[in-house]
């Protein structure tokens, strides 16, 4: 990654071959918000296209729900 322009308010704090970015805690919140939006976007978008392309199953097996929630009884 290239080093941010210099008018850029945020620090950059380089730690070995890695640069880390200083941003203030309200602007980070925007930016995982809106990663997980883009996240459950594309996870719709894949569910649609697997209903187009007719391979989604009715409902949800018991032993799916078991591991999705990790949990050996339901």
């Amino acid at each position: 990654m290239s080093e941010p322009p210099v008018d850029d308010p945020h620090e950059a704090i380089h730690l070995g071959d890695h640069t880390a970015v200083v941003v203030p805690l309200g602007e980070y919140l925007r930016l995982r918000e809106g990663q997980v939006e883009a996240e459950q976007l594309a996870a719709h978008r894949h569910y649609l296209d697997r209903k187009v392309a007719g391979t989604v199953q009715p409902g949800m097996a018991t032993d799916q729900l078991r591991q999705m929630l990790k949990r050996d009884q339901i």
